[in-house]
Order: C-alpha cells, then structure tokens, then sequence
C-alpha cells in the first residue's frame, strides 16, 4: 500500500508539472495554443534562442487554481526550439529579509522545503559545453539550495553574463519569472548595471542618470506603482529614494 500510495503521488506531481491538456481550452488547437503559438512567434522575431525562467514553481498555483506562466509547463513541448533553463530564484520575499538582516547576505539562505518550490535547477548542457567557461566548470550548480543569497546571485549572473557576452552567440535571452514585479527586473537591472560599468552601454549617462534610467525602465515600466511600492517599500525608501532626493 505504502509504495502505491509513493506511485500515486508522483503521477500526481508529474500532472502538476504540465498543462492539463484534458481541458479544451488547453488543447493543441485550444485558445491557449493559439496564445503559445503568438508567444513563439513574438520571441522568434526578437531572435530570441535562450530563456532563463526564475519561477520556484513549475507551474504557479493562485487561490487553489494551477495557472501557467512557463513555456517548461507546456505540454506539446512548442518550445524545443529554444534553450530553456530553469534556475529558481527566491521572490520579493527575499528581499524583505535581506533588509531585515541589516543588508547583509552570507548566510542569508531562501527555505527551499517548501511544497510549492517544484522547480528544480536545470541549465542546458550544450549551453555549458558552447560556453566552455572554466569559471562555470567550477561551479556546481546542483548546489544552489545550499548557496546563501550572495553566492545564488553571483553565480547566476556569471551564466547570463557569459550567454550575452559571447562573441559567438547571435541569439537573444529572454529572463523572466512569474509577474515581473522582482527576479526580472532584478537579474536586468544587474546585467545593464555590469555593462555599463564596463563602459559598453549608456556611456554618456553618469551614475545618477543611470540610476534613473534603472529604475524607471527596468522597474517601473507598464507596472502599478502603488502595488510596487507596498511591496518594496523597504528597497525604495531606504535606498532609492534617499538617492534621488539628494539629487
């Protein structure tokens, strides 16, 4: 009983992990197949070939109901075409605590027991063997629930680093996570902060006008700003304001 209890679930959670497609609207030639087939179609014409998928979940769960936000859900497999890495990425949450630890990140750990934490790390082999970066070849990323929140950061940006600096790359990178209210714009943010540090991007802006152009683009753009604000009071009351007050 007790191993067909185990086998049970598992089916359970590999059902979980992709779209029901026993629901007409879910079906190839449904309404959400016409919307995956207009997402591909978009992402084709930005040339886009990787995606790095920061969502803790396979498929996001709301008020008891599975909803999708993922091409990793996608049934029908719409998707090979593109390289997609899953690596999870604690939310907003995080953050709260970071401030809440004085600002200080080691040891600073996100609690990966949780059941609704269904992602697991993946990173595209080829990817790595294309990349052949012995930086990465000395990170093992299967340790990344061990990392405090430091270490997860740094080593994720290193990989998206290396994906968009590669001079033998001609494909673009889509990083998203579920609403793109927090991981997006934050893994953005820190990769046009890297470039333009190293004087590749936005060279006639100084710190201030890139700091403007950050958070106003990167972070603001086309997103409710009370809801933002409630939600990240503590990074923009005691970091970003202050900064642009005094200018």
């Amino acid at each position: 009983m007790k191993i067909k209890k185990i086998q049970i679930q598992n089916q359970n959670e590999k059902k979980e992990d992709k779209e029901d497609t026993s629901n007409f609207l879910l079906q190839k030639d449904g309404v959400m197949g016409e919307v995956r087939d207009a997402d591909i179609a978009l992402l084709k014409t930005f040339k886009v070939g990787y995606i790095m998928d920061l969502m803790v979940e396979k498929r996001k769960k709301k008020y008891g109901v599975y909803v999708c936000s993922s091409e990793k859900a996608d049934s029908f497999e719409r998707y090979k075409d593109f390289h997609i890495n899953e690596c999870p990425y604690p939310g907003v949450e995080i953050f709260s605590e970071f401030y809440n630890n004085k600002y200080c990140g080691k040891d600073l750990k996100f609690d990966w027991s949780s059941p609704s934490n269904t992602a697991k790390l993946s990173i595209d082999k080829t990817l790595l063997e294309r990349l052949n970066s012995t930086e990465l070849k000395n990170i093992n990323y299967q340790d990344y629930q061990k990392w405090d929140i430091i270490d997860i950061t740094l080593n994720y940006l290193k990989l998206l680093l290396l994906i968009v600096a590669n001079p033998n790359n001609k494909d673009g990178i889509l990083i998203h996570c579920v609403s793109g209210y927090d991981r997006t714009p934050f893994f953005v943010g820190l990769l046009r902060c890297s470039f333009w540090a190293d004087g590749l991007i936005h060279q006639n802006l100084n710190v201030d006008e890139f700091l403007y152009l950050t958070i106003s683009y990167d972070w603001l753009l086309e997103i409710k700003l009370e809801a933002l604000f409630q939600r990240f009071k503590e990074i923009y009351n005691e970091i970003i304001i202050p900064l642009l007050k005094k200018n």
